[in-house]
């Protein structure tokens, strides 16, 4: 994949719908997802699923993500700034 993106909740869409054109480019942010829904399912703490693509994002880019959202202080590593 080259360049950085940010996905729009249609791709979001379109992936958890399993179409293969759009799991072939998000396959790096697809790991980050993976290990953060696993994490968040062990705690017990389970997020909306377009909010875990957003928090997996965010850790892949090394973002800040600005939220008023409390439940992404459930993932680890991710970087919060409280808006």
């Amino acid at each position: 994949m080259t360049g950085k993106y940010l996905l729009d909740t249609n791709i979001v869409i379109a992936a958890l719908s399993s179409d293969t054109g759009v799991l072939q480019r998000i396959e790096d942010a697809a790991r980050y997802y993976g290990q953060i829904k696993e994490l968040l399912r062990q705690k017990g703490k389970p997020i909306p699923e377009n909010d875990i693509w957003i928090a997996a994002s965010a850790i892949q880019y090394a973002l800040t993500l600005a939220t008023r959202d409390l439940h992404f202080d459930s993932v680890d590593g991710l970087q919060l700034s409280r808006w």
